[in-house]
């Protein structure tokens, strides 16, 4: 197996996938052309659907995955563009369940795929979120990593409804930065290595613990 690398701030993830080279220091013109494959069918896919391709121009220079992950729900707009501006992964932006599945679609129409899908619901339709995520599983090609964004602050609170979707990971609210971008990125790692999700509160808990330190304001905050 070929290796390649995530990189989060100034923290690298060593991934391991079966298409990329070793890690090193310029990208072969193989993968270059990939990279530019995978970025022009996303801009030519987001004008035929309402979705935002945001390219983080981190991971345009490294040895990544070009497979983006899907942020779901106009609420999730602004953390994705975040994402891919602090991170080394490309964000999909996508608002609404038919423009989803127009994009799943076409992805899988074309053979190209995800690196998951992370999904936040309407305050008024507090179910779209899981909806988005079951079709993601439908029509991926491969088993990308599922978040869900709740909106609840207490821990058990926030993660109960990703109980429901049967989700790889809950963003929780409160994390610092840092925290947050090792969470996303060590959950992907973990279901590219096989890991399966978290079936209780206290397995995301756990999860969850793997990602940041017992300093953490953020437990401090949750009584724990």
């Amino acid at each position: 197996m070929r290796k390649f690398n995530i990189c989060v701030a100034s923290i690298c993830f060593l991934f391991v996938a079966s298409a990329y080279a070793e890690a090193g220091d310029e990208l072969s013109p193989t993968e270059i052309e990939l990279k530019k494959e995978a970025e022009v069918f996303a801009l030519e896919t987001c004008k035929n659907a309402n979705c935002e391709f945001i390219v983080s121009k981190t991971g345009n220079t490294m040895r990544t995955n070009p497979a983006p992950l899907i942020a779901y729900g106009n609420k999730l707009a602004g953390f994705g563009k975040w994402t891919a501006e602090n991170s080394s992964i490309n964000i999909l932006i996508v608002k609404d369940i038919e423009n989803l599945r127009r994009i799943l679609d076409a992805y899988r129409s074309a053979k190209f795929k995800f690196a998951g899908i992370w999904a936040m619901s309407p305050v008024d339709q507090p179910d779209e979120a899981c909806k988005a995520i079951q079709m993601f599983r439908q029509k991926s090609l491969v088993r990308g990593a599922t978040f869900y964004q709740p909106y609840a602050l207490k821990l058990a609170e926030a993660i109960r409804p990703g109980l429901d979707c049967k989700v790889d990971g809950v963003t929780v609210r409160g994390l610092e930065t840092n925290e947050f971008l090792r969470y996303l990125f060590g959950v992907m790692r973990e279901v590219i290595e096989g890991g399966q999700p978290p079936a209780t509160v206290d397995e995301h808990i756990t999860r969850l613990k793997k990602y940041t330190t017992d300093k953490s304001p953020f437990w401090s905050q949750q009584g724990h």
